[in-house]
């Protein structure tokens, strides 16, 4: 809102006769933007404020910027003794934002009859000078934005588009669209609206190849006014592009790639004005190259000239090719870039069963051990001959006579035959002597490690099966017969198995009695063993 500052100064003169009629004239200076007319500005004269005592318009003729006018409120009542009857003068309008009001000083007070003229320097009946008058001044309305200019379609060499936007205010009277060959005029009006709501006006007839220039006026109520930009519209020529051929026939005249019959280029113009885009001119995936620009699938966003190669099997860079590991190449069913590691081998590719100790990744998974520790000894199953046992492995302290083979070498010895004899020492009495092991030669239950004196004959053994002290190994010619043996017990030097003669002693209890004793004919017993006593032997009857 735009308020009048302006100062009235009241000066007293005479005693006032009460009740005497009295006329003011209110001198006003129009400093505005436009002119004040038809009743525009409001009058009013007030004993108590907002009364209202008495109101008028005015003024009746038009004031133009620069100039004053005095327009007279009658009536009024002169000031008496008591103070009644002091006036305040308000003058208001419709501006730009609203309501606008000049309230003078309250008490100005006509003293007596007659006409009183009320201006910026108070109350007097002398009429002041225009300079003194108070000024009243609108507000130039805001001004309108033009937005835009150019040839209307389908009449490019004839007509202009024009659009413009504003905001209304409050004395709003009327918009004009001005035309003119130059930015400085002198111009013309087009259009007139006096109704709020148009903002755009298709200005036809216009000649073809010219520039015209137009602008937006904002008229308020007082005929002040506000220009808008300037925009500029040039028509086209009859053949603007120059290609020969005149619009309607030719569908884009600033163009000259584009007329009836002109070679459709990869630009996505209907060049040959057929109402077509040349063939594979569209870009139906919306990936921003058309297959005459080289996009090599227009069905697919992900294929284009320059794309990143994807896993997809497609030749996403037009470069007549998938991505190298994009192919199978070993037809497992997986390309390198869908983790096969190694696309040379079918036996490889996620999920295939890995093997042991082949030092490959059959499974692509290097978490899946190639080489497996089953015992945590250190050394892998693949070189580890028992990776069930951790005291096993290549390197490990060989142990003589365990039966195990400790450190993975066959060359190293666990059973050791010094002698020869196909005993280890482990089992070998001595393992230096090869006639003494374990095997049992004969059968008879014995080896010579176990006291058989000849492993060769089976009736030669160390046992005693008798009870009588004496083995066939010692002797003993009958180890079923404990009566038989080799002790001598009289000893007359002959054992009961006939050694040394070859006849056993008949009576080991008796040394006298032996096989190389002298037969005792009257003794009756058999002293030489021969089987014959007395009368019977026959050395008896010889007399020997």
């Amino acid at each position: 809102m735009r308020r009048v500052m302006v100062a009235v100064v009241v000066a007293v003169l005479s005693a006032p006769t009460a009740g005497w009629a009295a006329n003011a004239r209110v001198c006003v200076r129009n400093d505005g933007a436009g002119v004040f007319q038809g009743n525009q500005l409001t009058f009013t004269a007030d004993t108590t404020p907002d009364s209202g005592d008495q109101t008028d318009f005015g003024p009746d003729t038009t004031v133009a910027p620069g100039l004053g006018t005095c327009f007279q409120l009658t009536g009024l009542t002169a000031a008496n003794p008591y103070g009644q009857f002091q006036y305040q003068f308000e003058i208001g309008f419709w501006d730009t934002n609203g309501w606008v009001t000049f309230n003078s000083p309250p008490g100005i007070a006509l003293t007596n009859q007659g006409t009183w003229y009320v201006s910026a320097n108070g109350a007097s009946q002398i009429q002041p000078q225009l300079n003194s008058y108070v000024a009243v001044a609108n507000q130039a309305p805001p001004a309108f934005n033009l937005n835009f200019c150019y040839p209307n379609y389908p009449d490019f060499s004839s007509e202009c588009y024009v659009g413009w936007s504003g905001t209304l205010f409050s004395d709003w009277h009327h918009t004009e669209l001005q035309r003119a060959l130059s930015p400085n005029g002198p111009w013309t009006t087009v259009a007139s609206y006096y109704s709020w709501g148009t903002s755009h006006y298709e200005d036809s007839g216009l000649t073809p190849g010219t520039t015209y220039y137009y602008q937006v006026l904002a008229f308020d109520e007082f005929d002040a006014e506000t220009a808008s930009n300037v925009a500029l519209c040039t028509t086209q020529g009859l053949d603007a592009d120059g290609d020969g051929y005149e619009p309607p026939a030719d569908c884009d005249d600033s163009d000259p790639t584009v007329y009836p019959g002109a070679t459709e280029l990869c630009d996505g113009l209907d060049n040959d004005c057929d109402g077509l885009v040349g063939p594979g001119e569209g870009d139906p995936d919306g990936d921003g190259v058309a297959a005459c620009n080289g996009d090599c699938d227009p069905a697919s966003a992900l294929v284009y000239p320059g794309a990143p190669e994807l896993c997809d099997g497609l030749d996403n860079d037009c470069d007549g090719a998938p991505g190298a590991d994009e192919v199978d190449g070993d037809g497992d069913g997986l390309a390198g870039c869908e983790g096969d590691c190694d696309d040379g081998d079918p036996a490889v590719h996620p999920g295939a069963t890995e093997v042991i100790c082949t030092g490959v990744d059959e499974d692509c998974d290097p978490g899946t051990p190639d080489e497996p520790d089953g015992d945590g000894d250190g050394t892998p199953v693949c070189t580890d001959c028992d990776d069930g046992d951790p005291a096993v492995y290549p390197g490990a302290a060989e142990v003589p006579c365990n039966g195990v083979d400790d450190d993975c070498d066959p060359a190293s010895a666990d059973e050791v035959d010094d002698d020869g004899d196909g005993d280890s020492a482990c089992v070998d009495c001595d393992d230096a002597d090869p006639d003494l092991n374990v095997a049992d030669g004969d059968g008879d239950g014995y080896s010579t490690c176990a006291d058989d004196c000849d492993d060769g004959d089976a009736l030669l053994t160390p046992a005693d099966d008798d009870g009588d002290g004496a083995s066939t190994c010692e002797g003993d010619c009958d180890d079923g017969d404990a009566g038989a043996n080799t002790d001598d017990l009289d000893g007359d030097g002959h054992d009961t198995c006939g050694d040394p003669t070859g006849v056993p002693d008949c009576d080991d209890g008796d040394p006298a009695v032996h096989p190389d004793a002298i037969e005792d004919c009257y003794d009756g017993i058999d002293g030489d063993c021969d089987g014959l006593a007395d009368g019977d032997d026959p050395d008896c009857e010889t007399g020997d």
